[in-house]
């Protein structure tokens, strides 16, 4: 039975594999050249499904079939292909999304109130906030930000340092220590520990004329306002907490 590692499965799938197919493709890419029995055996699923997902994975250019001794064989593509689906998706993206975006903003009011869930609608909801390219605020980061987004805080980091977006955390005194000093080590970031008998399971983002709250429930709340008067008095707020913080 061929062992295989999680990230890879999970990869795969995202790019819009199936379980089944993520598999396979796995299985096969360790095999090099294999017979959909063979694979079957070595992948622990059911032969029929094997085929299914190998005629799948084959009309989309992932694994090449030839037929040798009147057996059919499978032989997997190089793993560039996939490289090459994600530009071309890229490509599709940048020619669509103007469009999705003119409409969007169309429908937009001057105030607005959007509820996010779960951890992908938090990097939804930062996303958003980074789009502004105006100073960032926030209140109250704790240890979970760096828990539970660690595979897309860097990222996140990454695109605050590039755009030179100016950013103000108030953090709380128990908050991850690597975290907050990865936060420091970006020169447009400051940093001020709040007291540490300041304890909440919110968090709030201000950010032009956006404010933002986070709930870090079972599964992840972020409400997301856009409001001159209602982000003026969170920040007033923030600018209270800062002067009182170290």
């Amino acid at each position: 039975m061929c062992i295989m590692n999680i990230e890879h499965l999970a990869f795969l799938n995202e790019m819009g594999f199936t379980p089944t197919e993520s598999k396979v493709y796995l299985t096969l890419l360790e095999s090099e050249v294999s017979l959909a029995g063979t694979i079957a055996s070595k992948s622990n699923l059911y032969r029929k499904n094997v085929y299914d997902a190998l005629e799948t994975l084959l009309s989309k250019g992932f694994v090449t079939t030839h037929k040798k001794d009147n057996k059919k064989y499978w032989e997997v593509v190089s793993p560039e292909k996939i490289r090459a689906v994600l530009k071309e998706r890229l490509n599709h993206t940048n020619d669509i999304l103007p469009e999705l975006l003119s409409k969007f903003n169309k429908i937009k009011t001057k105030q607005s109130v959007e509820v996010f869930q779960g951890i992908e609608g938090i990097k939804s909801f930062n996303n958003r906030l980074l789009k502004e390219e105006k100073t960032l605020y926030g209140i109250g980061l704790a240890a979970l930000i760096f828990k539970r987004l660690k595979f897309s805080i860097p990222e996140y980091l990454e695109e605050i340092t590039n755009n030179n977006t100016k950013v103000q955390f108030l953090v709380l005194a128990n908050a991850d220590k690597g975290g907050i000093k990865k936060l420091k080590s970006i020169k447009n970031v400051q940093i001020k520990i709040l007291p540490k008998n300041f304890s909440s399971p919110t968090q709030i983002y201000i950010c032009g004329d956006y404010s933002g709250i986070w709930i870090w429930s079972e599964e992840p709340l972020a409400i997301l306002i856009k409001s001159k008067e209602i982000t003026k008095g969170f920040k007033n707020y923030f600018d209270f907490m800062w002067d009182v913080s170290k």
